[in-house]
């Protein structure tokens, strides 16, 4: 079988991260993954190159370009490549997944799309309303009629009505054990440069608003006025990170920011707690990979975290109410009044979202 993968580009983030999880476990098909956009100045290409027998495929159209060339460059790369099964992620993969079968006259091609968040309501946090709804609306009419739309999480999937979306499903998000597990981290301390004798907590993600940054900031700030050798680590940037900075400087010594990097796991292995105040997520690959590095984590109540915290021990949930400076204060507290079993929270998120089991479900949707 022969199976191509349709995404805009390999931007470094969760759902590229799990795009890889896939291909590098999926073993027993010939694959081919075709990038429609030139890459941007972080990307993981180099890490999908290591990938044994993946042929990538690079259009690098731009936006202009992109709906006058992409169809005349693609088709024939679909036919002579003789796929038999097409896998994208994204509004714009998804919509050629669904154009292409028919313009090659090859109807059996199988279509299978994942799907990290709800267009329905991701598409107006990142556009706006009247260009979200448009999108939202294009993107599901794709996704009706495709083989398979594949959620990241069970509350997604609980998003959507079955009536309407007669081909949804769900494969949870896996996390990459070979890389995020519990590790000295005093040695990686000193190889950072932080503090040994301190606490660390630490938040991974773009610095904007669907993922509150401003709230886990000023917490701590309360926070810790009354705590001593605690330190809080920003990985990432966006918007809100200028603001954060100006704030930070003018209350605490002991926030850092390390913009974008490619070590983040070291990071996550140095630290000792981690907090995600999101508003909105699919299901996050940060959080997935802070818990296989045994951290304690912190987490608003939205459901997607909630799904992930259902599997640790009931005394390893700590959950805040979102966007509530007070309630997360309260669980800052209740955290740091217990010693973290690395082992145990790594072993409790390990075991249920395994980027193998992950990818082993997608090569059984494939044959089916």
């Amino acid at each position: 079988m022969r199976i191509a993968y349709i995404v805009s580009s390999l931007k470094k983030g969760g759902p590229t991260n799990q795009l890889f999880n896939i291909l590098n476990n999926c073993s027993s098909y010939e694959k081919v993954l075709f990038t429609l956009s030139h890459e941007p100045e972080y990307s993981d290409l180099k890490k999908f190159q290591s990938i044994k027998d993946l042929e990538i495929i690079q259009l690098r159209l731009s936006r202009v370009l992109f709906p006058f060339l992409v169809l005349p460059k693609l088709i024939p790369l679909i036919k002579s490549k003789n796929i038999d099964c097409i896998h994208s992620q994204g509004i714009r993969g998804d919509l050629l997944n669904l154009l292409i079968p028919s313009l090659i006259s090859k109807k059996n091609i199988k279509s299978i799309a994942t799907l990290r968040t709800n267009p329905n309501i991701d598409y107006s946090f990142k556009y706006g309303r009247l260009v979200g709804n448009m999108s939202s609306i294009i993107h599901n009419f794709a996704l009706r009629r495709l083989d398979y739309t594949v959620c990241c999480s069970k509350n997604l999937f609980d998003q959507f009505d079955r009536n309407d979306y007669k081909n949804i499903t769900y494969i949870q998000n896996g996390v990459d054990t070979s890389n995020n597990y519990p590790s000295n981290k005093d040695e990686l301390r000193k190889e950072l440069n932080l503090k040994e004798n301190h606490t660390y907590l630490i938040s991974v993600g773009h610095l904007e608003y669907q993922k509150n940054p401003e709230l886990i900031l000023d917490s701590f700030i309360s926070f810790s006025c009354e705590k001593e050798k605690i330190s809080l680590i920003f990985v990432g940037t966006g918007s809100e990170l200028n603001k954060l900075k100006g704030k930070a400087r003018k209350h605490n010594e002991n926030i850092h920011f390390t913009g974008r990097i490619d070590n983040v796991s070291e990071y996550l292995k140095a630290s000792d707690m981690f907090i995600s105040a999101s508003r909105l997520e699919g299901l996050p690959n940060t959080v997935l990979e802070a818990g296989a590095c045994g951290l304690r984590l912190i987490l608003s109540n939205i459901p997607p975290h909630l799904e992930i915290a259902q599997e640790l021990p009931e005394n390893e949930r700590f959950i805040f109410e979102e966007g509530d400076m007070k309630s997360l204060c309260k669980q800052l507290n209740e955290a740091f009044k217990y010693s973290v079993n690395k082992v145990l929270i790594s072993e409790s998120i390990s075991n249920r979202f395994s980027a193998v089991e992950n990818s082993r479900q997608y090569s059984e949707l494939y044959k089916s």
